[in-house]
């Protein structure tokens, strides 16, 4: 009955370690967080990567932001300190 209770202790420190070390490898470490898309991209509504853009924002609250679209073309997007929102694209000429 002695070798009972022995081997039942020894088992249930086994799965109380395992259990352990189980939680603590699935966890990250502190001040690290969980990227899934590389740093220069963000997630649109669909999961999608979508390029972020260089912004520059202003002291007066406004903002204008660049994002690459492809072959020489830049979508601008712009924030006015007055709130009013406007978007474009500007694209290179391709001619000589």
């Amino acid at each position: 009955m002695k070798r009972f209770w022995i081997a039942a202790a020894g088992v249930g420190t086994l799965a109380a370690l395992g259990l352990a070390a189980a939680a603590t490898a699935a966890q990250p470490a502190p001040g690290q967080k969980l990227q899934s898309t590389p740093f220069n991209y963000s997630l649109d509504g669909k999961n999608n990567p979508v390029k972020k853009g260089k912004r520059t924002t202003n002291a007066d609250g406004s903002w204008r932001e660049e994002i690459p679209q492809g072959a020489g073309c830049i979508k601008v997007r712009e924030m006015t300190a007055s709130r009013e929102y406007r978007e474009h694209t500007e694209c290179a000429q391709g001619g000589s």
